[in-house]
């Protein structure tokens, strides 16, 4: 994986944002796979639109992002602080979020497979419209959240914590695995939906 330079970053970063304002007429489109940004400023930085796959942003400190309609998968966001950050209609397909604290996050309308929330913890979070397929949401702490319209399709569970958690009653589709992923217990439809009520702080 290769590690990109501050300028080389910035250089990349400003022909991208010359895209987006320019509605694709100037600049050039951000792409690429398998860097490293673990010791790279990215607050405020705009990714809107980027393909953005495999790779890291582990162990940053970063707030006031956007990566609407991003397409990210296959990269990681490991043991990270994040705030303030747009992540609607993005693609977080096989993207990790594992050990970060998530704060003031907008997943809405993304699509979530396989993607990998264990331990970490995410305050005040819009998760509407979302797809949410076999994610590992087991030991993560998650408060102040809507859930509503989206939609839960073998979500591990197992050791997660809720409070104030909206929408629950509106979600589209639901079933959870309350084991493991060697152990595996179902719940689906209503059953589900009372699970994760009765493991809900108000």
């Amino acid at each position: 994986m290769i590690k990109l330079k501050e300028t080389d970053f910035g250089n990349v970063i400003t022909e991208h944002k010359k895209w987006i304002d320019s509605l694709g007429r100037q600049g050039t489109r951000l792409s690429i796979d398998e860097i490293d940004f673990s010791e790279t400023n990215i607050s405020e930085k705009l990714f809107e639109q980027a393909y953005i796959t495999g790779c890291s942003f582990d162990n940053i400190n970063a707030k006031d992002i956007s990566f609407y309609l991003a397409k990210l998968c296959a990269s990681s966001f490991r043991n990270s602080n994040l705030e303030n950050v747009d992540f609607t209609k993005a693609d977080l397909s096989y993207v990790e979020f594992s050990n970060s604290k998530l704060y003031d996050i907008n997943f809405n309308k993304c699509e979530c497979i396989e993607t990998n929330f264990a331990k970490a913890e995410l305050t005040n979070v819009k998760m509407t419209d979302v797809l949410l397929d076999t994610v590992d949401l087991r030991d993560t702490k998650i408060s102040n959240i809507d859930v509503s319209n989206s939609s839960l399709e073998a979500v591990l569970v197992k050791g997660m914590s809720l409070k104030n958690v909206i929408g629950l009653d509106k979600l589209i589709r639901v079933s959870i695995n309350i084991g493991d992923v060697d152990k595996t217990i179902m719940l689906y439809g209503e059953d589900a939906i009372q699970w994760l009520e009765s493991n809900s702080e108000q």
